[in-house]
């Protein structure tokens, strides 16, 4: 009865430390996110979206990502490293207006920890009318040297609605 007892013990302690240490694991995952992750601009019109990087508890040192956005509503006017908290780029970032893509590869010597951590900052501009999504094909986040600390990848959402000029208005007012 006692060894019953023991075992029973044991195996408790080991399915108690295992989710135990699955909670303590998932609270340490970086996310990245597009702010605003959504919003309504005029064809014709820029507007500027920040990618940025969430993590309070893991110091993170790189991040790769791919993202996607649909190439016949949103054009990237330009893609800027400015006030970034990484200083290096293994790979630079770029953008294809024809596949609809911007690529990077960031990091940086000093691992950062915190919220709203800037990665990029990018302009587009809207093309026509629709819904673009922007999300990611690809996505990886670092902390230390290949420990992957990857959580949520969030996207965004914008409407592009046809522009409201002078000439339209003053026609609607006569």
């Amino acid at each position: 009865m006692r060894k019953k007892i023991k075992t029973l013990f044991w195996g408790l302690l080991i399915l108690v430390s295992f989710f135990a240490f699955d909670f303590v694991f998932a609270q340490q995952k970086a996310s990245v996110f597009l702010y605003p992750s959504k919003g309504t601009y005029e064809v014709g019109k820029n507007f500027t979206v920040t990618l940025a990087v969430n993590s309070p508890q893991e110091a993170v040192n790189a991040i790769e990502a791919t993202l996607k956005f649909d190439p016949s509503i949103l054009k990237v006017i330009s893609v800027s490293k400015t006030n970034s908290i990484f200083t290096l780029w293994p790979e630079e970032p770029t953008f294809s207006n024809s596949a609809g893509t911007i690529h990077f590869v960031g990091g940086s010597p000093t691992p950062y920890r915190g919220s709203s951590g800037t990665i990029i900052t990018i302009v587009f501009s809207g093309l026509k009318e629709g819904t673009a999504t922007i999300s990611y094909t690809k996505g990886i986040i670092l902390a230390g040297p290949g420990i992957d600390v990857t959580g949520d990848l969030n996207g965004a959402s914008f409407t592009i609605v046809p522009a409201v000029g002078v000439g339209s208005l003053a026609s609607a007012t006569a």
